[in-house]
């Protein structure tokens, strides 16, 4: 699985934004709506795309489902 690899998005804006869209795709591909994670530059380089992206200690199980309703 490729990772944002941290400073990424600043070393190498085209190679951050293809692993972003590769995972937002990949996300996209399983029926996600949010996509979790616990690293802040992930969650940068993911926020900038079309789905919705949430800090890990943000997303506890019921918040997604009461949303969802």
């Amino acid at each position: 699985m490729l990772r944002c690899r941290r400073g990424l998005r600043s070393a190498q804006p085209d190679v951050s934004s293809a692993v972003a869209s590769s995972r937002i795709q990949e996300a996209a591909r399983t029926g996600a709506d949010i996509l979790c994670t616990s690293c802040p530059f992930c969650s940068l380089n993911l926020g900038a795309r079309s789905m919705r992206v949430m800090d890990i200690t943000d997303a506890p199980i019921g918040t997604y489902q009461e949303e969802k309703r």
